[in-house]
């Protein structure tokens, strides 16, 4: 079995500031044998023709190594 989960998000800050509008998105996986994956990235819009970028992806393992709770390892890049 494959969980996933994604979201999109557009911001128009109007009230002032240098950014005309934002837009971020992610994804995110989850395999039944613990292995999960997330990408996330997103633009700002503004003016004088800087435009920032960010991209992010993780990879990760949940594992239930001892009885009282729950284990995850990842790594990660942005």
């Amino acid at each position: 079995m494959l969980k996933t989960a994604a979201a999109i998000g557009y911001a128009d800050p109007s009230r002032g500031g240098d950014t005309d509008h934002r837009l971020s998105g992610s994804l995110s996986l989850l395999h039944e044998s613990g292995v999960n994956f997330t990408a996330a990235g997103g633009r700002d819009s503004m003016d004088g023709g800087d435009n920032p970028i960010f991209y992010y992806v993780k990879l990760g393992y949940r594992a239930k190594l001892v009885d009282y709770g729950g284990t995850s390892f990842a790594i990660d890049y942005y």
